[in-house]
């Protein structure tokens, strides 16, 4: 189900980037959670300033995403659609994800790995790597570590970084919708 952007964040306006016609030429499209949220904030967001990146985040939420007791706990995909130059190189991307959860957690740090792009990876993000990630502590509440994805794709005038989330094993449920999400993905 594609869906359009629902705003939380007030600084930015409630738009999707496929449909902006003040965004830059180019756009994406992007999947949702059935009975999730999206969101949306600028790049750098107001929590992790020193991120390395500017254009926009876009979020897609799972329904059990702030329920500590729900199968989709701390589940859901961020997808920065980053103009300029963008270093995505595996120590960088890994720094990057480190630096946007510790600010979003509100922690000194956040340990993260991540492992080389994987060989043979099809579709518009033909660049994964896999990884994990530990937080302790997020939204309020304990965190179990999770594993991550983290994809890029080359678009005409963007570039498009994709992390999964979800402390959840990789054959549940909510991993299949995470790949449809990002299986979705178009940018033009």
């Amino acid at each position: 189900m594609l869906a359009s952007c629902v705003a939380r964040d007030q600084r930015a306006a409630p738009v999707d980037a496929s449909t902006d016609t003040d965004a830059p030429t180019g756009g994406f499209s992007l999947g949702s959670f059935a009975g999730g949220f999206d969101d949306h904030l600028v790049l750098p967001p107001y929590f992790a300033g020193t991120l390395p990146l500017h254009g926009r985040e876009e979020t897609r939420e799972s329904p059990g995403l702030y329920l500590p007791a729900d199968d989709q706990y701390f589940s859901y995909a961020v997808l920065w659609w980053a103009e300029g130059s963008v270093d995505l190189s595996t120590d960088a991307l890994r720094t990057d994800v480190a630096t946007y959860y510790a600010g979003l957690c509100m922690i000194p740090s956040a340990t993260v790995t991540l492992g080389d792009p994987e060989a043979g990876a099809t579709g518009t993000f033909s660049s994964r790597r896999a990884g994990a990630m530990s937080v302790g502590s997020c939204f309020g509440a304990a965190v179990p570590p999770a594993t991550i994805e983290v994809s890029a794709a080359a678009c005409p005038d963007h570039t498009a970084i994709l992390i999964l989330v979800s402390p959840q094993s990789g054959s549940s449920p909510v991993w299949a919708d995470l790949h449809s999400i990002r299986d979705s993905f178009t940018c033009w």
